[in-house]
């Protein structure tokens, strides 16, 4: 462990032989999982960030074995500093994703997040929040075209995986709420298509819960929120039933599949 280690109002170093984690001057000494002893790395490994997770905090592991390298997450109580569990295994896609959340270039290309040009998919006019494409992987842009701030990147619920769309889904829509962003999702199996919306972290880009099916009688109502038109009428939200100019009489279009 290269001393000290540094992320934000966190540093990590140490201190008479014990590995000890600095939290603004709170300094917590690490133990392992049974509290008995001080944490110490095996062998072959290699602390390579600090990060806070909630009242917790998390070490970010290099293990080199004869050129075989691979990541891994380790997880301390933040009252305790005791090992809550087995390292977690990271991938080298999902090691660049943690970039930001480390605030240190892992993977040694220079960047903090992805390096590759990010392609939108979809944006909301009114709140901003976008989702682009970049390096194959989904994120989150509220940058507004501002690049000098990586996407934050969409992960499944267990946060291990990136997410992405499946197969036969298109992504019609884009929104904030609250701390979450959700993303509305089209699948389109052969003609029979169906709709539903992802809800994300919009801070650490995991999703919080199963997709939630959307009927289609309810698109246009969503139109005003996603500011799109997702039903194909070529209006945004409720249109009158009838052709002419006059009052509608609480008629609305309800919408249905896009064409």
């Amino acid at each position: 462990m290269p001393p000290p280690l540094t992320n934000g109002p966190l540093s990590i170093d140490l201190i008479d032989g014990t590995i000890t984690i600095n939290d603004g001057g709170s300094l917590r000494e690490l133990l392992d999982s049974r509290g008995c002893r001080d944490y110490a790395p095996g062998r072959y490994d290699k602390i390579i960030g600090v990060r806070g997770d909630g009242d917790d905090y998390v070490l970010l592991i290099e293990t080199n074995v004869q050129g075989r390298i691979s990541y891994s997450e380790l997880s301390f109580d933040g009252t305790t500093g005791r090992a809550e569990r087995g390292a977690e295994s990271v991938s080298e896609t999902d090691l660049v994703a943690l970039e930001t959340l480390y605030g240190a270039d892992l993977d040694d290309d220079g960047n903090i997040g992805l390096a590759a040009a990010a392609t939108e998919v979809v944006r909301n006019a009114t709140d901003g929040v976008g989702l682009v494409e970049v390096a194959g992987a989904y994120g989150i842009d509220a940058t507004l075209g501002d690049d000098t701030n990586a996407p934050v990147i969409l992960s499944d619920s267990l946060g291990r995986s990136e997410w992405a769309p499946g197969t036969y889904d298109s992504v019609i829509g884009v929104r904030q709420d609250g701390t979450d962003v959700v993303v509305l999702v089209e699948p389109d199996v052969r003609g029979r298509i169906s709709y539903s919306e992802h809800r994300f972290d919009a801070t650490t880009g995991q999703e919080q819960r199963r997709a939630v099916a959307v009927d289609a009688a309810a698109l246009p109502g969503l139109e005003a929120v996603y500011v799109a038109d997702l039903n194909g009428d070529e209006q945004a939200g409720y249109v009158c039933g009838f052709g002419f100019l006059g009052p509608c009489f609480g008629v609305h279009d309800m919408g249905g599949p896009r064409a």
